[in-house]
């Protein structure tokens, strides 16, 4: 995937997502964002509303799969008003969801550059949501970073090493999905070096900056895949 612009750095909290589109900020809840992501992460997998329940919640908090069916109306309805022109997540009859690889096609004569036109308009959008979720990413490893100075001086905590250690983890996902499998497997070994009870040794600790320098350059590449 070419590389995302820095206007559309945006940060995520706990309680709601946030996705901007030409630099408008649309409103997600908790569990729209979390839709939305699973289907970025997932572009070719059709997802049924039972394992979408299975992912998005535990067994105990579960909502019903009706609900499922709301949520995607909501989110679908939401990303519309904020300025998507396609639809992007499509409804498999009988199967689920999943993330559209084609727009819908009027009817079967349609010219071949018609339907290559469709085709990148919504690739298109589905860029922008993409290009959303690099603000996301470079917290995920601004986070690194700040552990990464934390451990240098001495000064790394236990709280930040959890914090460090799960973005950690995060990252070698989203990256991979996104276009950066060179940084996916940098936030794997970072993940490794930190997921020890033990204190790292001064030779770690040298690995783990390096590694966590060559992740953010690794990010900044205007094409990941060089």
């Amino acid at each position: 995937m070419q590389g995302f612009s820095e206007t559309d750095r945006r940060g995520l909290d706990s309680d709601s997502g946030r996705v901007s589109i030409n630099q408008s900020v649309i409103p997600l809840t908790a569990t729209e964002y979390n839709l939305l992501e699973l289907f970025l992460r997932n572009p070719e997998r059709i997802f049924s509303r039972s394992a979408i329940l299975d992912r998005l919640w535990g067994f105990d908090d579960a909502p019903t799969e009706r609900a499922i069916i709301t949520h995607i109306k909501d989110l679908r309805k939401k990303l519309k008003n904020g300025g998507l022109t396609e639809e992007i997540i499509e409804t498999v009859y009988g199967m689920g969801y999943r993330l559209k690889p084609d727009s819908p096609l009027e009817n079967s004569s349609q010219k071949g550059d018609s339907k290559e036109q469709s085709r990148i308009k919504v690739q298109a959008e589905i860029k922008k949501l993409l290009d959303s979720f690099r603000g996301v990413i470079s917290e995920q490893i601004a986070v690194l970073e700040r552990a990464k100075i934390a451990l240098l001086t001495g000064k790394l905590d236990p709280e930040l090493k959890q914090s460090a250690t799960l973005e950690a983890h995060k990252l070698a996902g989203s990256l991979a999905t996104f276009g950066y499998p060179n940084g996916s497997h940098l936030a794997r070994m970072i993940e490794h070096l930190l997921i020890h009870d033990s204190p790292l040794t001064s030779t770690e600790i040298a690995q783990f900056s390096e590694q966590v320098t060559a992740l953010r350059q690794e990010f900044n590449k205007p094409n990941p895949n060089e």
